[in-house]
């Protein structure tokens, strides 16, 4: 889910070595969540046993999650043409698909951090061995590490709590630092990183004692309902457009790089193109040169002048793989772009192997 991944306007998954792909249609995950919803409305008694609360909360938060991807690329696109009010309503709603998660699961005692907490906390005999079990906890969900790495959102969970307390904090970071750049503070984009990085170390140190509620079984039926209710309008909109193609551009104010994680599509050695198709916009999207990153390290270049637009001159870039990554480390692919005539251009990047 890329409500827990960290923000990023082209974020695809979580985990590095995750597989960012969309292999089930949401369409039907909607549906499903549906029919739970009416089998448990038909057959109370049923629904308020622990395993059908489960399969509730588990199929309800899927159907929250698929809706994050097309709502991210509706509320970039509305923050490409400077849309401050478009931008407002699909942030709102994007955050709003956490705090709803969160609430759902918050009435199963498994789908809560709670109770990850409350196990860790007993391991300790003292104070001070309670608070290094719990730091080592909220540490390996999150940053798995305590510092920025290859390896942070490793070990995510969507887990109450967790969700509202952490996740939330860093998406609200995201969209309102876009919210000031739309009102005239670019600072506030050019400082998100660190603020991000900060969050990832700083959130495990909190002291805050997270037990599981003690909510009623028909709870989880009632939110549920509310989910379904309430996001049922937004899933037939975005789940009857066109899917985006994974790796979506968008050349926005100040935007001088794209970056994307290609991990999942290499997994032999040999040559990569990368394709830059224009889709919308008042200027085609110019492409300098094309780089691939095993981490930090520079394992493939292609450098040439390309563009894409009505026409398209050059646009596809030629990389070679000759050893596969041995570390932890993802691949990065970084384009250095501009437009030709203004900053409002987006599109697509095919990446595949010859």
């Amino acid at each position: 889910s890329i409500l827990c991944a960290r923000p990023d306007r082209n974020t695809h998954k979580a985990s590095t070595w995750a597989s960012g792909k969309v292999y089930w249609n949401p369409k039907d995950v909607h549906k499903a969540f549906a029919l739970l919803v009416q089998a448990a409305e038909k057959n109370p008694g049923s629904a308020q046993t622990g395993t059908f609360r489960w399969d509730l909360c588990d199929v309800g938060r899927q159907f929250l999650s698929d809706l994050a991807r097309p709502l991210l690329a509706k509320a970039m696109e509305a923050y490409d043409a400077r849309d401050a009010k478009a931008f407002e309503q699909y942030s709102e709603q994007f955050l709003d698909l956490i705090d709803s998660t969160d609430r759902l699961l918050a009435t199963h005692p498994l789908w809560h951090f709670g109770r990850m907490y409350q196990m860790a906390l007993a391991k300790g005999k003292n104070k001070a061995e309670k608070e290094n079990e719990t730091r080592a906890l909220k540490t390996l969900v999150t940053s798995w590490s305590g510092k920025r790495g290859a390896l942070n959102d490793y070990a995510h969970r969507q887990l109450a709590g967790l969700m509202k307390d952490y996740y939330f904090v860093r998406w609200n970071a995201f969209f309102d630092a876009h919210k000031q750049d739309l009102a005239g503070n670019s600072a506030a984009l050019k400082a998100l990183d660190k603020k991000i990085d900060q969050l990832l170390t700083d959130w495990p140190k909190e002291n805050k004692n997270y037990q599981i509620p003690n909510t009623k079984k028909k709870q989880t039926l009632a939110e549920a309902q509310n989910i379904l209710k309430k996001f049922t309008p937004l899933a037939e909109k975005l789940f009857s457009e066109p899917a985006e193609r994974d790796r979506a551009w968008s050349l926005g104010n100040g935007v001088s790089e794209f970056v994307f994680d290609v991990s999942d599509d290499i997994m032999q050695t040999g040559t990569f193109t990368a394709t830059f198709q224009w889709k919308r916009g008042r200027s085609a999207l110019a492409i300098k040169a094309v780089r691939l990153y095993e981490g930090d390290k520079l394992v493939a270049e292609d450098v040439h002048d390309g563009s894409t637009g009505i026409k398209n001159e050059n646009n596809v870039y030629r990389l070679e793989v000759k050893k596969l990554r041995e570390g932890l480390d993802a691949y990065t692919l970084k384009a250095e772009v501009s437009g030709v005539s203004s900053e409002h251009s987006s599109g697509t990047l095919i990446f595949k192997k010859n």
